[in-house]
């Protein structure tokens, strides 16, 4: 049987007797037992451990010296103020400093992600506002045929008239518009900025310089808007009837109409429009049969061009001459439908010699011989349509003379008269036609 020593669990360890030596005499153990003192910490709370290894309790006679205190195995359940034979664990960092540090990282990541955004919205805000990007908005507008929103980017405050021809369906249909764009040298000066661009028009670079203020801030970044621009101008003009009209990319203008006076006619004063860059097509409001207008390509190239000039000439139609043949025709005949001696406002008349004068004058016959050979000018807004007879047309005459119950007659054979007018006006392919003077001779 074994003669190892182990204490009971749960009490403090118990030295062994001395080992007996033959011939000695038991003498009690000159080392008492160890004492601990009582711990100042809480007491640790550890899981069971090992076995605790078993010491035998015989020694060599050799051996001298009391046998070393024997240490039990802790249970969980330590007496206070004894511990076992391994180091004690660390106490574990406290929870309040874990959640410090926790805070301060989320703190400093957020500050991160703070100063990233700012620094993103700092340079979309740059971006945003910066002077070519008001420029290329506004040039991008005209490529895509968005007249309107042009003339609100570049701050253009537009008459009622203005708008007729400024607008979205007008400039998209016009042809030769700003077909693209490049953005030149940018140069920032004194709260003014320029910037240099290049426009492309009907297979031509044109340079354009748009300048540009600013308008307040954005947070902390300039707002930069377009100054209005200059736009394009062209004079366009009729050369007939008023009643003609006239007509821009389908749109009637309504230019200042100077009204008819005495022989002069009533017609259209020239008008300026203002354009944006692109081709429109001038053309009569209204077309008569008698009269043919040719159209013309009104050309805007850029913002910068001279203004341009375009009149509408109107030329008669064969139809249009034989009208105002036919009107001085039917005057002529009114005038020898006048049974006088001298008819109104009529280029012949008689004269009676001093003997005739003598006899009591009756009717008077007008036949019409021959009629002048006319001539028709071009149009001009100050005379209409000029009628010039070429060559005279003549007329005989007869009168009744009458001497108490004598009667006879007087004759006048071949009286040649010229002619001269103007045809101020046709319409529905009717001339109207005014003498302005009276030619005659015998």
């Amino acid at each position: 049987m074994s003669n190892d020593f182990i204490p009971p669990a749960g009490e403090p360890p118990q030295v062994p007797p001395a080992p007996q030596l033959p011939g000695a005499q038991n003498q009690p153990s000159q080392y008492p037992a160890p004492q601990y003192p009582e711990s100042q910490y809480p007491e640790p709370q550890y899981q069971p451990g090992p076995p605790t290894p078993q010491y035998p309790t015989s020694y060599p006679v050799a051996a001298q010296y009391p046998a070393a205190p024997q240490y039990g195995q802790l249970a969980p359940t330590s007496p206070q103020g004894f511990y076992g034979a391994t180091a004690p664990t660390p106490p574990p960092t406290p929870k309040k400093r874990r959640g410090l540090l926790i805070g301060l990282l989320a703190g400093g990541l957020a500050l991160v992600l703070i100063l990233v955004a700012g620094g993103v919205w700092f340079a979309n805000a740059s971006t945003k506002n910066a002077p070519e990007q008001q420029v290329k908005a506004f040039l991008q507008a005209l490529v895509d045929g968005k007249a309107e929103e042009a003339m609100r980017l570049s701050h253009n405050q537009l008459s009622e008239q203005d708008r007729l021809l400024i607008n979205d369906q007008v400039y998209s249909a016009a042809e030769g518009k700003i077909s693209g764009y490049s953005i030149g040298k940018v140069t920032v000066k004194d709260g003014k900025a320029t910037v240099a661009a290049e426009l492309s028009q009907g297979g031509t670079s044109i340079s354009k310089d748009f300048t540009l203020s600013t308008a307040g801030k954005d947070f902390l970044v300039d707002k930069w808007v377009l100054d209005p621009i200059a736009l394009p101008t062209a004079v366009v003009k009729l050369s007939g009837p008023a009643s003609t009209g006239l007509s821009l990319a389908g749109v009637e203008l309504h230019p200042e109409v100077s009204a008819a006076a005495g022989m002069k006619p009533a017609s259209l004063k020239a008008a300026t429009v203002k354009l944006l860059p692109g081709n429109y097509q001038l053309a009569p409001m209204h077309q008569d049969p008698a009269i043919t207008v040719t159209e013309q390509l009104v050309e805007v190239q850029g913002f910068d061009g001279e203004p341009g000039s375009y009149t509408l000439a109107s030329t008669l139609t064969t139809a249009g001459k034989a009208s105002i043949t036919a009107a001085v025709s039917k005057y002529l005949d009114a005038c020898a439908a006048q049974h006088v001696m001298a008819p109104a406002n009529c280029p012949f008349a008689g004269q009676l010699s001093a003997e005739a004068e003598k006899y009591k004058v009756g009717a008077f016959t007008w036949t019409l011989t021959a009629k002048p050979t006319l001539k028709i000018s071009e149009w001009s807004n100050s005379l209409g349509w000029l009628v010039i007879g070429s060559k005279n047309g003549t007329v005989n005459g007869k009168v009744n003379l009458a001497d108490g119950d004598r009667t006879g007659t007087a004759t006048i054979t071949g009286l040649k008269f010229g002619l001269g007018g103007f045809v101020l006006e046709i319409k529905n392919g009717q001339a109207k036609f005014v003498r302005i003077g009276v030619s005659s001779g015998a």
